[in-house]
């Protein structure tokens, strides 16, 4: 019987979600007081491909970027990130990139006509558009 992977929650107190992007981590922890390098080795346990951990830490700049502490593993910030069938080149300490809203890109991707002209205003890495450049 192959033994069940832990849940990050029941490895570290005070955090129980986290983005994966490509081979990166992103977590935005609940506590101030936590053990980061406990946690950072918690999710590259989970996780055994994550080559680095980053907490979030606030939004500032005009591009509205996050500034993010690299808690664990390898000091990189250029990941191969993969959605849809689409394969992006993402340096998340320059772009956001929030793998939740894939489902979203994928919904008005289906909307859009062929040759409609769009204007994806805040676009990031480009997910909106690039996505829709595949009708």
């Amino acid at each position: 019987m192959k033994k069940r992977t832990p849940k990050l929650r029941e490895l570290v107190e005070g955090v129980s979600s986290y983005y994966i992007i490509g081979n990166i981590v992103i977590l935005s922890p609940k506590r101030k007081d936590i053990d980061k390098e406990k946690l950072a080795k918690a999710i590259m346990q989970i996780n055994p491909k994550v080559k680095a951990v980053y907490i979030k830490r606030k939004v500032s700049g005009e591009l509205r970027i996050s500034e993010l502490e690299l808690i664990g593993g390898e000091n990189i910030s250029r990941t191969i990130f993969k959605e849809n069938g689409l394969s992006f080149v993402v340096d998340v300490k320059k772009v956001y990139v929030n793998p939740t809203l894939g489902g979203e890109r994928n919904k008005i991707k289906d909307e859009v006509k062929e040759n409609e002209k769009i204007l994806d205003a805040f676009c990031g890495y480009g997910g909106i558009a690039i996505h829709a450049s595949t009708i």
